[in-house]
C-alpha cells in the first residue's frame, strides 16, 4: 500500500481533507500521522500510510515513497484567513492593530512557498508545546532563501495539486486517489470548505502590502493556477 502525503498549508482546506480521510483510516485500522500538536522524530513517519500536517517537506527527509498532494490559495485570502483564525478573541480596532503588526511579521510571510520548499526546524518545533505557539512562529520552517525554480519543480512532481478555487475538482481527484491507494472513497460533499467566523475589511494599501511581502506566494499561486 502506498502513502499519501498531504502537504497541509495553513488555511487551505486541510482540516476538511484530513478529517474525511482519517475517519475511514480509523475504521480500516490503517496507520497515519496527522497531528500538528505532537513532536516530530526521525521515526515519526515510519510505516504511516497517510501523513497530513503543517510539516512542509519534512516527511520527504525520511521517506522516498510518498504520493504528495496539496492545495494552495490566493495569498491575500489565505493570509487574512490565517490571521483571523489565530486572533478570534480580538475585535474592532484592536483586531486591526494586530493585523498591521501581523502583516509586517516576516515569520508569517510566504508560508505557501515555505511549505512547498522547506522542512521544519524540528528542534524549534518540538520545543513549542502546542499548535498555536508553532503557528505564531510561522510553523517553524528552516531559515534560508527559497529557490523558486526548485519549488516549481517540486510542484511539477506532485501527484495532485490545485488551488482552493478548484476545490471540488481537487477533492474529486483525491477521492479517486484514495480509492486507488486504500480501496475506499472518503468524500461525499466535494464542495465543503472551512470558513472563518468573522471577516475583516482591508484597504487597498494593506492588500498591496500583503502581496508585496508575500511575493513568492503570489508567484507560486499563479504558477499552480496556470499549469493545473
Amino acid at each position: 500500500m502506498n502513502t499519501i502525503n498531504h502537504i497541509h498549508i495553513p488555511r487551505c482546506s486541510g482540516i476538511y481533507i484530513k478529517t474525511h480521510i482519517i475517519n475511514d483510516l480509523k475504521v480500516k485500522k490503517i496507520p497515519y500521522f496527522a497531528s500538528n500538536h505532537r513532536e516530530i522524530f526521525p521515526d515519526t513517519f515510519n510505516d504511516k500510510k497517510f501523513i497530513s500536517g503543517h510539516f512542509g517537506l519534512t516527511a520527504l527527509k525520511y521517506r522516498n515513497d510518498l504520493i504528495n498532494v496539496g492545495l494552495v490559495r490566493d495569498p491575500v485570502d489565505r493570509f487574512l484567513s490565517n490571521f483571523i483564525y489565530l486572533h478570534t478573541s480580538f475585535k474592532g480596532a484592536h483586531l486591526e492593530a494586530q493585523l498591521e503588526k501581523w502583516i509586517e511579521n516576516p515569520l508569517q510571510h510566504n508560508l505557501q512557498a515555505k511549505s512547498l520548499s522547506k522542512s521544519l526546524d524540528e528542534s524549534l518545533y518540538n520545543s513549542l508545546d502546542h499548535g498555536s505557539s508553532r503557528a505564531y512562529n510561522g510553523w517553524c520552517f528552516e531559515q534560508g532563501t527559497i529557490n523558486i525554480q526548485e519549488t516549481k519543480d517540486f510542484i511539477d512532481s506532485m501527484a495532485l495539486i490545485d488551488t482552493v478555487d478548484n476545490h471540488s475538482s481537487f477533492v474529486a481527484k483525491l477521492n479517486d486517489l484514495c480509492y486507488q491507494t486504500y480501496g475506499f472513497y472518503s468524500f461525499s460533499n466535494k464542495n465543503a470548505i472551512n470558513e472563518n467566523y468573522q471577516n475583516i475589511s482591508i484597504s487597498d494599501i494593506m492588500k498591496s502590502r500583503i502581496q508585496e511581502l508575500n511575493s513568492l506566494d503570489m508567484e507560486i499561486y499563479d504558477y499552480v493556477k496556470t499549469t493545473r
